[in-house]
C-alpha cells in the first residue's frame, strides 16, 4: 500500500492529525517527517504533545456559566427574531398565528 494513501486513510479512521502521525510513527520509524508536527507559527514539536509547547497562547478559558448564559442570550435573540419575522409578514396564515402565540408565549416564561 503506499505510504500517502495509507497516511490519508488513517486520518479519516482517527479524525485526529496527532494519533495519525503517531501510527505512521510506529509504521514507519525511519521517517522523520512522522516524528514531529509543525505549528501555525512553524515550530517543530514531538509527536506527544496535542498543542505547540513553543507558543504559549492559553486556550480560551469560558466558564459553565458563561456558556450557558450565552446560549439562554443567543436563544432568545434567535426567538425574538422569528416572532418579528412573522409579525412583519405580509399575509399570515394560520400557522402563522399560532406560531406567533407560542412563540410570545415562550418568551413570557423565558428565565
Amino acid at each position: 500500500m503506499n505510504e500517502a494513501f495509507l497516511k490519508v486513510y488513517i486520518q479519516n479512521v482517527t479524525n485526529d492529525k496527532v494519533m495519525t502521525l503517531k501510527i505512521m510513527s510506529i509504521l514507519f520509524p525511519n521517517v522523520l517527517e512522522y516524528k514531529f508536527q509543525k505549528c501555525d507559527v512553524g515550530h517543530f514539536f514531538g509527536n506527544s504533545y496535542y498543542n505547540c509547547p513553543y507558543c504559549n497562547v492559553p486556550e480560551p478559558e469560558q466558564s459553565v456559566v458563561d456558556v450557558v448564559s450565552d446560549y439562554k442570550n443567543d436563544k432568545k435573540s434567535e426567538i425574538e427574531e422569528s416572532l418579528d419575522y412573522l409579525r412583519n409578514k405580509e399575509t399570515k396564515t394560520k400557522k402563522d398565528r399560532e406560531s406567533i402565540q407560542m412563540l410570545e408565549a415562550v418568551l413570557k416564561n423565558f428565565v
